[in-house]
């Protein structure tokens, strides 16, 4: 999708180019792992090549251009660490991360800040592609000082009080 002159989507395809970059995607995993660990080519194949995880990528290849350090944090292996994608969300998402084990959600609670950052970057990329912004170079920030009569009130007693106070400011 060309928006404002930005690419932040990937091109419609048939479904026969779909075919074909699948069965492409297939064959490259298939010879980089088949020989020597045929368990993580199968599972890699399937991963990469039919899952969302190809496009994904794609999306975000264009959003971070020409930036793609970010992209590899999230899909590839660096530094004796597992990449992003396959620490938090697969384990997440299809089982394999155990609540149970305090190993595992130390792991993953380790790499929070991470994928929190990225997200942040996302978000501000986004916006700065769609409406033609310079992103933020330095973090924004602000006070807020209001009085007591401009604040949200409520005939309920504080300790029974349970709708959400934080927002207040946005009311006044």
């Amino acid at each position: 999708m060309l928006w404002r002159g930005v690419i932040l989507r990937l091109e419609k395809k048939s479904k026969q180019r779909k075919k074909q970059d699948r069965a492409a995607c297939i064959r490259a995993v298939l010879d980089q792992y088949l020989a020597s660990n045929p368990g993580r080519a199968i599972n890699d194949a399937y991963f990469t090549c039919l899952g969302i995880k190809r496009e994904l990528e794609a999306h975000l290849r264009l959003v971070f251009a020409p930036d793609t350090e970010v992209v590899d944090r999230l899909f590839r292996d660096r530094d004796g660490l597992e990449a992003l994608y396959s620490t938090m969300r697969n384990a997440i998402a299809h089982g394999s991360f155990d609540t149970l084990d305090e190993r595992e959600r130390e792991r993953v609670r380790g790499r929070l800040y991470e994928a929190e950052t990225i997200a942040q970057r996302y978000v501000v990329a986004v916006l700065g592609k769609a409406l033609g912004a310079p992103p933020l170079s330095r973090r924004v920030s602000g006070t807020i000082n209001l009085a007591l009569s401009d604040a949200v009130h409520s005939q309920w007693p504080a300790d029974r009080y349970t709708k959400p106070t934080h927002m207040a400011a946005l009311y006044t």
